[in-house]
């Protein structure tokens, strides 16, 4: 497989999107090792013999020995030399990593992993250590059940770049790595919204009691009647609750009269306000479709004197 080819492969994989309707916000990435033929460099991974001072080269897809499982479905073993014959450092380590970018604005991510190793694979996430096999050259390291590490720890994530890191120790004799990770991340969907539809700029007396009317706009891409009305926040500032049942402040109209139907919810003023008046900000919408998907708008407010 040729380089190009592969980075367009990469790309495609970290784009995958699992989707419902128009709105994108499950994001999955798929990382492993022997990308590509046997005997050829695995254009992902790369390897260090110094623990990450430097990295000359990319790791080797070689055959599996006899003893080992698998490999995991999809994948194939690497190994820094492309023998097993020259495969030390004996009692040393080589690691191995594969970069995978997320975006700006995830949330909930969570990572997992399925490896074999021939001795012993310790996993590492960016600078988190989020597991390691058996310290010895047993041959459940590299024997089917293939072994699982994971996390959900938010710190072990970053936006923008990310390395996954597997550190192979070799006891003696021949070594190989076999791995299958992923990565999922909740990624909110843009949406278009309008505080106090049909009025510009948007002012709000500074002593006001009221509510302010929030337009959540359906458009081609997205139906804001989706939209669950318990999950609309403005600012972290609920919808208005009504009735003995508390339910939202939310009503279905064309506010902009597209032809499109979108959803009118009232934000409570006293709990929404600033201290102070003159004051001009950004308020961000966060709310959930009825199938759970993420989304996030936003327009700007302006926090003004009552006579105003």
């Amino acid at each position: 497989m040729n380089s190009r080819r592969f980075c367009i492969l990469l790309v495609l994989a970290q784009l995958a999107l699992v989707s419902s309707g128009a709105a994108q916000t499950t994001q999955t990435i798929t990382l492993m090792s022997g990308n590509g033929s046997i005997g050829s460099g695995d254009p992902a991974v790369e390897y260090s013999l110094d623990d990450g001072v430097t990295w000359p080269g990319h790791a080797c897809i070689v055959n599996k020995h006899p003893n080992y499982s698998g490999p995991i479905a999809g994948t194939n073993y690497i190994n820094w030399s492309c023998s097993f014959l020259s495969s030390g450092p004996f009692g040393d380590s080589v690691r191995y990593r594969i970069p995978f970018t997320l975006p700006v604005d995830y949330s909930n991510p969570s990572f997992t992993i399925d490896v074999h190793a021939d001795n012993v694979a310790t996993i590492l996430l960016n600078a988190c250590n989020v597991g390691q096999q058996t310290f010895a050259e047993v041959v459940a390291n590299f024997q089917d059940p293939a072994e699982q590490f994971s996390t959900t720890q938010t710190s072990c994530f970053l936006p923008g770049l990310n390395y996954l890191y597997v550190d192979l120790h070799n006891f003696s004799s021949a070594v190989a790595l076999d791995f299958k990770a992923t990565v999922v991340v909740t990624v909110e969907t843009a949406v278009l919204i309008d505080i106090k539809p049909g009025s510009f700029p948007n002012n709000i007396g500074c002593n006001s009691r009221g509510v302010i009317p929030l337009a959540i706009l359906s458009t081609e891409e997205f139906d804001a009647t989706t939209v669950d009305p318990s999950t609309v926040e403005l600012n972290g500032v609920k919808a208005k609750v009504v009735g003995k049942k508390g339910q939202s402040m939310c009503h279905l109209e064309d506010v902009d009269s597209d032809g499109d139907t979108d959803m009118v919810c009232h934000i409570p003023t006293i709990d929404f306000l600033m201290d102070g008046c003159d004051i001009s900000e950004t308020a961000i919408l966060r709310a959930q479709t009825s199938a759970g998907e993420h989304v996030v708008g936003q327009d700007t407010v302006r926090i003004v004197p009552e006579t105003e």
